[in-house]
């Protein structure tokens, strides 16, 4: 986000680790609503600053949590994209893209989704061997903007 840029929100002022804990909780929701039983990375939640240099020194945060699932089969991940699409809007979040990623030669299916009370954004990119590397979907679960109370 540029100097330029309007944020169309207030962030609100909460603790890093409520955030972390939030995004954990959500991830691990969209874990179970793609119905993929395979390896999952490691790691979780972290805060970063956000927005621009004046409003990083304000203490604004978000926090990302960037994690993918793979060792399935092919087809696996196909359904699990299916399901995750699917089940999405019954679990509180919209569903704001559901469709071929134009930046793969494979065009596999990437999903774009905000959850509707938390404003928390979801995005899942099913990732093709025949791009380059090994069958995987790749999550990023990260959080609207915030003003840490608890910065260290």
């Amino acid at each position: 986000m540029d100097d330029e840029t309007k944020r169309e929100y207030d962030p609100q002022s909460r603790s890093h680790q409520e955030v972390e804990k939030e995004v954990g909780d959500l991830s691990s929701r969209v874990l179970d609503l793609s119905q993929i039983k395979g390896k999952v990375t490691e790691g979780g939640p972290v805060t970063y600053p956000c927005g621009t240099s004046e409003e990083k020194k304000k203490g604004l945060r978000s926090v990302r949590h960037v994690w993918s699932v793979h060792g399935v089969e092919h087809d696996t991940l196909g359904k699990g994209m299916q399901s995750l699409a699917a089940q999405l809007p019954a679990n509180g979040w919209k569903v704001v893209k559901d469709g071929p990623n134009t930046g793969t030669k494979a065009k596999t299916p990437e999903v774009f989704a905000v959850h509707e009370t938390t404003h928390t954004q979801l995005e899942a990119s099913w990732m093709d061997s025949s791009d380059g590397g090994e069958d995987l979907i790749n999550f990023s679960v990260y959080s609207r903007c915030f003003k840490d109370t608890d910065p260290e």
